[in-house]
């Protein structure tokens, strides 16, 4: 027990813990450029985590990613949003690639596992980005994917 602020509480209730995800991002998003996506990378431990996305191949001492207007945005609860885009901005740095989440406190560290990202143009079949039984992307050119239900 300890005294604060003329209480007294726990001690158990300020020992650290090493952060841990809850849940971990998924290892890959799928999204339409038109419906935009979003990963999630939501933690805990004691004191509270600080969440951070670094791009996967880019160094392991890696600068945390900025935003990117009307392509990439890092929000306050540690997501990583990525807005209903044109087609022709697709960049390929940033809408299909490998991303990883860091959270850290000042007991530790801890790294995601990676999070696939891969955005593509909706079809005139599917011109909102809805979900179907069998989705309908059309892939950048110099992309070849086949989708299966």
């Amino acid at each position: 027990m300890c005294l604060v602020a003329g209480h007294l509480v726990s001690s158990s209730a300020y020992e650290e813990q090493g952060p841990s995800f809850s849940p971990e991002p998924p290892g890959r998003v799928e999204f339409t450029n038109v419906a935009g996506g979003r990963v999630d990378c939501v933690g805990r431990g004691n004191p509270a985590p600080r969440a951070e996305w670094v791009r996967v191949g880019s160094g392991v001492d890696a600068e945390p990613l900025r935003a990117i207007a009307g392509l990439r945005q890092l929000l306050e609860n540690g997501s990583l949003l990525f807005p209903p885009f044109q087609a022709e901005a697709f960049e390929r740095d940033i809408h299909w690639t490998t991303y990883r989440c860091v959270l850290s406190n000042s007991a530790g560290i801890v790294v995601s596992r990676d999070v696939a990202v891969r955005a593509g143009e909706a079809s005139q079949g599917n011109p909102r980005g809805r979900s179907s039984a069998r989705p309908c992307y059309h892939w950048p050119g110099y992309l070849k994917v086949v989708i299966q239900p």
